[in-house]
């Protein structure tokens, strides 16, 4: 990832590329929109089982926090990057990987962890940031560099069906990022593969590293440093979801569901305390399954307004009598839903039915194929006087080839 200095950007050096496989596709291709919004955990969170390897040597993983699928590390061999879901946005902490002796945390509004990206994000879009950046040696956590701030920007500019990197290994539906402070220089670039995370980077327009294997010889080991402590998150604001409309409200639009399944909940979000105790931590969680709903089910949506928290969305919803609220678990809603939309009424038609009616692209075809016929008749009649002329100059040909007392008639002639 992007190593923050005060003017420079610093990367250190990286064992030699390992030798590459026989390209082969390692996930499975999901159509998705060209434009978004992509939801970025999918795609920066790697499966915890899997643990591949890049071309500078690095063996990666996800590594999630215990009970906790929404805060997590991208471990590099021993180093790591904290990151993390909530409200609304990608967090990202401390980064263990600028060099051998030092780490480096982000902090925003005097609390460790700084956002990085939107949760829920569409190409084109670019994100400032503005951490403070603060740098640690890892041999004692004390300070080992001037506090300052970072104002720069990343943008996701596209989504790839699928990549073949270098190494000849092919991966499919891959976001690609780029970090910049000004635009038209773009400072690195980041591709990220759904459900395996990081598998490209590069510095300028050369690929610095690059996925090789998805098969490595061991998980890395996480190590830890002196002074480093996990990100602590702002508390999020909690709006309370829409009142939903009656049963029998017009707004309700019917639907027919695109997904195997889908649970409809009493609510969005409820609260509820990890232990008994009263200073226990507080946690939301979906609300309780009024019903499941299996794909191709018909049932009714209320679209507008929707809400959103901790970077889902919810609609209104209801089936087999429940009434509650649904989540969005795919990237857009026509990927979840196919709208029912009632159809008009016709128009009469002005026309008697024993009339003929032609619209104005029908009467242009009449007219081109008189015209083309009309061509083709001339051409005919050219033709027959072309015949004629040739008969009668054939004719004379012979004629003046016979004796004066011989007749030629072209009946005989064999022609």
């Amino acid at each position: 990832m992007n190593t923050y200095s005060n003017n420079t950007f610093t990367r250190t050096k990286r064992p030699s590329p390992a030798s590459a496989p026989a390209v082969t596709d390692v996930t499975t291709h999901i159509s998705l929109p060209q434009d978004g919004p992509y939801r970025m955990r999918d795609y920066l969170f790697g499966w915890p089982e899997l643990v591949y390897l890049l071309s500078t040597g690095e063996v990666c993983q996800t590594q999630l926090a215990a009970g906790d699928n929404r805060h997590g590390w991208f471990v590099k061999n021993g180093n790591s990057e904290e990151l993390a879901e909530h409200s609304g946005f990608i967090w990202r902490g401390t980064d263990t990987s600028p060099n051998e002796a030092e780490y480096y945390q982000l902090w925003e509004g005097g609390s460790l962890g700084s956002k990085w990206c939107p949760a829920l994000w569409s190409i084109g879009q670019p994100f400032r940031r503005a951490p403070e950046v603060r740098y640690f040696r890892k041999s004692d956590g004390q300070p080992s560099r001037d506090t300052y701030t970072d104002v720069s920007y990343l943008e996701l500019v596209a989504h790839h069906h699928s990549r073949t990197f270098p190494s000849g290994l092919t991966v499919v539906n891959v976001l690609e990022l780029a970090w910049y402070y000004t635009p038209n220089q773009k400072v690195e670039r980041y591709w990220y593969a759904k459900g395996i995370g990081l598998v490209g980077f590069s510095s300028g327009e050369v690929f610095h590293s690059y996925i090789v294997s998805l098969d490595a010889p061991s998980a890395p080991v996480r190590k830890s440093w002196p002074g480093i402590m996990p990100m602590t998150l702002p508390a999020i604001p909690r709006n309370q979801p829409p009142t939903l409309p009656a049963k029998d409200s017009n707004v309700w639009k019917d639907a027919q569901l695109l997904v195997d399944k889908c649970r409809i909940r009493d609510a969005p979000f409820v609260e509820r305390r990890e232990f008994p105790e009263a200073d226990s931590t507080i946690v939301r969680e979906p609300g309780k399954v009024l019903v499941t709903v299996g794909i191709h089910s018909n049932l009714k949506v209320w679209l507008e307004p929707n809400y959103e928290e901790d970077g889902y969305r919810w609609y209104g919803a209801q089936y087999g009598g429940h009434i509650g609220w649904m989540a969005l678990v795919r990237d857009t809603l026509e990927e979840q839903f196919a709208l029912q939309a009632e159809t008009p009424a016709p128009e009469p038609d002005p026309t008697p039915p024993d009339a003929l009616h032609f619209d104005e692209a029908n009467i242009r075809l009449i007219i081109e194929l008189k015209q083309t016929k009309g061509r083709a008749y001339a051409l005919m009649m050219e033709g027959f006087h072309l015949l004629a002329e040739a008969e009668q100059a054939e004719a004379n040909l012979y004629k003046s080839l016979l004796p004066e007392e011989e007749e030629y008639d072209p009946l005989f002639s064999g022609v």
